[in-house]
């Protein structure tokens, strides 16, 4: 069976995944509230026969983007 490994670092999925001899295949990156470098998604997913010739494929979690309010925006307001 596939692991789970949703919630848990990167590194501590691979590492778990390639002890039961299951290849990792794509890692992409998704905005998330989670901590950067998090598994929030894998495919195929937790529970799933394992088939060795088929690699799991993981989303991690990247912070979403800082975005700066312009200062020029609020000193054209009147109070």
């Amino acid at each position: 069976m596939v692991p789970d490994i949703i919630g848990i670092p990167l590194e501590k999925a691979v590492s778990l995944l390639g002890a039961q001899g299951i290849k990792v295949g794509t890692v992409s990156e998704a905005i998330s509230t989670v901590a950067a470098g998090t598994v929030i998604s894998q495919n195929p997913g937790a529970g799933s026969a394992v088939n060795l010739s088929v690699p799991v494929s993981l989303a991690v979690s990247i912070p979403a983007p800082v975005t700066q309010l312009r200062t020029s925006t609020f000193s054209r307001l009147k109070l």
